[in-house]
């Protein structure tokens, strides 16, 4: 059996690991400060991460967290670590962005990396690059986080033994907010199954985050 054996989420610039706060930032700063304060906090030395559109930036840093001290590439051999993502709005900061290069008639000069960040799943390739992930990887769209739908796949590539270990959850970020929730899946005697895991670790989550609302 499969057993999630370490959980973040990162939200409303509160950052928490297996449920315990990590960091948390002053509610008015904007995605982008927060996330940089967070890459500060974190000591990171990793000049491409300033490359990267948003989306990328948040999977990145929850990436960074999830795996920080779980030695993974010590404990599985890396084409046998899997990747799946879900995400809501794919890429539509960094694909609206794109089109007002293009709408400028004055000063037209579309960003080759820019059109770079207009693929979703440029979020899983920079974390596999990262910590030499070389397993199956996948980026799925939805309306909303689907914890059936990222169960199903991840339990598919465990019993095809395709993988022994797998980053799994949702990032999602808009004009409005973000949302980083990552697990990391272990092959572990534990009777639940990922669905259930899942939900119940993201519904405590959730709950936490609308207590902030009050």
């Amino acid at each position: 059996m499969t057993k999630i054996v370490k959980h973040i989420f990162f939200s409303q610039n509160k950052l928490f690991v297996d449920f315990e706060k990590q960091f948390s930032f002053d509610d008015n700063l904007n995605f982008g400060t927060s996330f940089k304060s967070l890459y500060k906090e974190l000591k990171l030395d990793y000049p491409k991460y300033f490359k990267m559109d948003s989306l990328s930036k948040l999977g990145f840093l929850a990436a960074e967290v999830l795996l920080h001290n779980c030695k993974l590439n010590e404990q599985h051999l890396a084409e046998k670590v899997g990747i799946v993502i879900g995400n809501s709005s794919s890429t539509l900061l960094m694909d609206t962005k794109h089109q007002e290069t293009l709408n400028n008639k004055a000063a037209y000069f579309p960003s080759p990396a820019n059109f770079v960040y207009t693929l979703p799943n440029i979020l899983t390739g920079e974390i596999c690059i990262r910590h030499k992930i070389q397993g199956e990887n996948a980026m799925f769209i939805s309306s909303k986080f689907d914890a059936e739908m990222i169960a199903t796949y991840v339990e598919i590539l465990f019993d095809d033994k395709k993988i022994t270990a797998c980053l799994a959850g949702y990032i999602e970020i808009n004009q409005e907010s973000y949302e980083a929730f990552l697990v990391l899946i272990d092959n572990s005697n534990q009777e639940p199954t990922i669905e259930k895991q899942l939900i119940d670790i993201y519904s405590k989550y959730k709950n936490t985050t609308n207590s902030w609302k009050n």
